[in-house]
């Protein structure tokens, strides 16, 4: 059962995986070699950050978790462009938002897209998986995946996206407010942050993305 209590947005992420599992199989893996200091030379801390920048997030053993449904590794999505949202995990939340998101997902699925909404503690008022939310996500015909309640924040439950995001940057890095939105190329490298007041919609959004999707 596809929109069940447990599982309504898995359906639309097995399908992106299944196409992105067939186009992982001829992608190379892009993160760069370690570092190697040369004998009796310091590391130099600005190709530190350069060889981290260039990594992929694919590349790092990251668990997404679609709610309700079952722990899969992020590396089945390489290959394909990623907008990473952090969802208002409220009943009513801000449907303009979401509905942004959604077109963008109907949008540019097809072009190898994934939208990926991370409910967080931060910005929710409700329990853990609760039934209500899930609900309304339902009522607002919502198909993107939407992971388990997390923070992103640091500190304990950090969700391993943000922690990454936090990793490339610093604290700053990091969403203070809901629907801030995060763009991976298909190399799974960081091209872009915008803030709340930007729609999934907005040019400037889309722009990005269409730039990300030609890395």
């Amino acid at each position: 059962r596809v929109h069940g209590d447990s599982s309504f947005a898995f359906a639309m992420l097995a399908r992106a995986l299944l196409a992105s599992i067939h186009a992982a199989r001829g992608f190379a893996r892009t993160s760069a070699a370690p570092m190697r200091r040369a004998s009796g030379q310091a590391a130099d801390p600005r190709a530190a950050a350069n060889t981290l920048s260039n990594a992929s997030i694919f590349e790092q053993g990251l668990i997404i978790t679609p709610l309700g449904s079952l722990p899969m590794p992020l590396l089945y999505l390489s290959g394909r462009a990623l907008v990473v949202s952090n969802v208002a995990a409220t009943p009513g939340a801000d449907a303009t938002q979401i509905d942004a998101l959604q077109k963008l997902w109907e949008s540019h699925r097809s072009r190898g897209v994934v939208v990926l909404g991370l409910a967080t503690e931060e910005h929710a008022s409700v329990a853990r998986d609760n039934a209500a939310w899930r609900t309304w996500l339902l009522e607002r015909k919502v198909t993107f995946p939407v992971l388990e309640l997390a923070r992103c924040s640091s500190g304990a439950n950090q969700h391993a996206i943000f922690r990454w995001i936090e990793r490339l940057g610093s604290a700053e890095s990091l969403p203070t407010e809901a629907f801030c939105k995060y763009v991976f190329s298909r190399k799974g490298r960081l091209t872009a942050r915008h803030r709340a007041e930007a729609l999934a919609t907005d040019r400037a959004v889309v722009d990005s993305l269409e730039s990300a999707l030609k890395l």
